[in-house]
């Protein structure tokens, strides 16, 4: 909540002056107490230390003088609320609690320097408010981001914003890991019975023994918890599909796909133990289900954004509707609720991802809805392009949804980036506008056809060129960022020159890589992506010669025709014979990808051999094909057999198979049939180049 009770001038603290036209700052104690003394000479000792003029900032009032007389208070009958108040050369700052008070005392030093040059704040991003009357209150009671510029510990307090390694006792699917501290993990009465065997792969939350560890394991590193200080907690089923349904877990209400019944029962078990901390499940994958009654006063809920698309006009979807009505219904059940929300492409970090004028539509909306928490999940450690300015401006969105974003980039630019900032900002706002305006759909997990849709090639070479220009013209730290960017930079346009019928320069591909090669440099760039995303196995991809099929295929540019009812690649067939092999790292470019039986009609041939180039990923669950069927007018000709699915989430390679031709009639066309693993969930195909010789 923000209430405006007066307007005045942008980055003024009186109707009649700006913060440089003040001689003195005196900052003091609006009443005596410790607490105000105490954040009176708090604010006073870090404000004075921005300034290279001892004597611009006092704790002494000095009637007459040219002086702002900023008062401090804190004030617990505001509870959350804070207030700035302006009369004259007077103002005060007025918070509820230590959290506010110390956010709010740091917006004060960022406007100041923002407008006045005696004053540093390089090491500060913006300000989220302009420093003149109003009554606020932070939107949402958790405010966590994922993201490598959101995990510095001493920055947290100073944005306002929280991190779950800090600021949760149990996240995520890390209830393993509790397991395994436990030294528990060989005990198979904690895990489920799926399909009428034990599986290690997921738990039995009407396990006794699993509940005994999860207690333990509270006592022992957190306690009982204070009242009205809650530690948080999440418990929720592993991170697959799979549902107990041992007698216990059957008799709770469990089905093969709804775990939500004896995850509920888990849940409410704890929290009625220790009824001073809190407790979230969640609504993903197998606890998607709602409970069918109101849940105690401690126990919440993490929803996942997932399913609603990343689009400014995202209430326009057909997604919103359900995804609405979800949290809506999960509000009847618990006012705990909270939003598990994304802002990156996690198949690709390095291509700009201009998500943040959509994100502000979605916190407007959760913020109207009475949602109470949101975690924004991004490249949690690892380098993303933009993310420092991109992580600032969410910040600051969740202390005030309401920001001008793009004045509050244009000034986080103007700040870290002094020398290059018209540049950024002029080329990062056109691509919000263009998001915005075409309600462009970004992706969740795309590859560089999708990012085409908002990058123009020749526009981003234009602002690579630009930028790497003025880089040469800038020195420290700006320099270092730039570096940094520039580096990344480089993956787009060598993943434009992957495309179908795009052509691969190898001078300008060579360059390419060279820049790319330096995130040696940089200990959070190793990889572009969040699974299986090595850049050094990219840059050998690259530079192995066997990246592009062999040209004498007799099907090279041939016309083919799928007939599979899951894909929508409208390029599908043509990528098949344009002699462009994928990575093996990366299932989006060149790669046709289904998980429904393919049958492809292949033109006729004089070749002998057929030879199909295949990925097997386990991670994304995409393996060799179940079987593969080769006929010719309802006779068959060849049928191959796949051979055992790994499992092993680390693996990635090419797998070629051959088919003989040698029955055929190089006079007929070719039927060939592809049955995914029946074996394995969601199994997919995936296959780049269909050749023949």
């Amino acid at each position: 909540m923000l209430c405006w009770t007066s307007t005045l001038p942008l980055n003024s603290c009186s109707a009649t002056k700006s913060f440089g036209e003040y001689e003195k700052f005196c900052i003091i104690q609006a009443t005596e107490s410790p607490a105000n003394e105490h954040w009176a000479h708090y604010l006073y000792t870090h404000f004075s230390h921005r300034c290279e003029l001892p004597e611009l900032v006092t704790e002494r009032n000095a009637p007459g003088s040219n002086t702002l007389v900023v008062k401090v208070c804190l004030d617990p009958t505001l509870g959350k609320t804070y207030k700035i108040d302006v009369i004259h050369d007077e103002m005060q700052l007025s918070a509820g609690n230590k959290e506010v008070m110390l956010w709010l005392c740091y917006q004060f030093i960022s406007k100041v320097a923002e407008s006045d040059n005696r004053f540093r704040a390089n090491d500060l991003p913006p300000a989220a408010i302009d420093m003149q009357n109003i009554i606020g209150e932070f939107p949402f009671e958790f405010r966590g981001i994922s993201s490598p510029n959101n995990a510095n510990e001493d920055l947290l307090g100073v944005t306002a914003s929280h991190n779950v390694d800090y600021n949760w006792a149990l996240w995520g699917h890390n209830l393993r890991k509790v397991v395994k501290l436990s030294g528990s993990s060989a005990n198979p009465d904690i895990y489920a019975k799926v399909n009428g065997q034990k599986d290690t792969t997921q738990f039995c939350f009407s396990s006794n023994a699993l509940y005994k560890i999860i207690e333990n394991y509270i006592v022992d590193q957190w306690g009982e918890g204070e009242q009205g200080a809650p530690e948080r907690f999440t418990i929720m089923p592993m991170d697959n599909r799979k549902v107990c349904t041992c007698h216990l877990c059957t008799a709770a209400g469990n089905t093969p796909t709804n775990a939500t019944p004896a995850v509920t029962n888990m849940i409410e078990k704890v929290a009625k133990r220790f009824p001073k901390q809190q407790f979230f499940t969640s609504a993903y994958l197998t606890t998607q289900k709602r409970p069918t009654h109101r849940l105690p006063d401690n126990v919440g809920v993490l929803i996942s954004a997932m399913d609603l698309p990343m689009v400014y006009d995202f209430r326009q979807t057909n997604e919103f509707t359900d995804f609405d009505n979800s949290i809506k219904a999960w509000l009847k059940l618990t006012p705990n609720v909270y939003i598990w929300d994304y802002m990156r492409n996690f198949d690709d970090y390095l291509t700009p991802y201009p998500c943040l004028q959509i994100m502000q539509q979605r916190i407007l909306y959760y913020k109207d809805l009475g949602v109470k928490g949101l975690f924004v999940n991004g490249s949690e450690e690892k380098f993303s392009t933009f993310d420092d300015m991109q992580t600032a401006t969410l910040q600051a969105l969740l202390s005030n949804p309401e920001l001008d974003v793009k004045q509050y980039t244009e000034t986080y630019l103007r700040r870290f980036y002094p020398k290059t900032a018209a540049t950024i900002a002029e080329y990062y706002t056109r691509l919000e506008d263009k998001v915005k305006n075409e309600n462009i759909c970004l992706p969740y997990y795309g590859g560089i056809e999708e990012e085409l849709q908002y990058i123009a090639p020749g526009e981003f070479n234009e602002f690579r060129t630009t930028l790497d220009k003025q880089a040469k013209q800038t020195t420290g730290d700006e320099r270092m960022r730039l570096n940094k960017m520039l580096t990344a930079l480089s993956f787009t346009p060598l993943e434009t020159m992957r495309l179908k019928d795009n052509p691969v320069s190898l001078e300008k591909a060579t360059e390419l890589l060279e820049i790319l090669s330096g995130y040696e440099s940089f200990k959070d760039m190793a990889e572009s992506k969040e699974a299986l995303g090595s850049l050094e196995t990219y840059i050998e991809q690259w530079n192995d010669d066997a990246q592009n099929a062999p040209r004498d295929n007799l099907l090279i540019h041939q016309p083919l025709t799928i007939n599979n009812p899951l894909n929508e690649d409208s390029n599908a067939a043509a990528k098949l014979t344009d002699g462009k092999l994928g990575f093996y790292s990366d299932y989006h470019t060149c790669w046709v990808v289904s998980r429904a039986e393919w049958q492809i009609n292949i033109p006729a041939t004089q070749a002998t051999t057929l030879k199909l180039s295949l990925l097997v990923a386990p991670a994304w669950r995409i393996w060799e094909p179940q079987q593969i069927e080769l006929s010719q007018a309802d006779k068959v000709l060849a049928i191959w057999t796949g051979r055992n699915a790994p499992t092993d989430k680390t693996l990635l390679r090419r797998s070629f198979v051959e088919l003989s031709l040698a029955k055929a009639d190089k006079n007929k066309p070719l039927t060939l049939k592809m049955r995914p693993v029946s074996n394995r969930e969601r199994a997919t195909i995936a296959c780049d180049e269909i050749m023949a010789f």
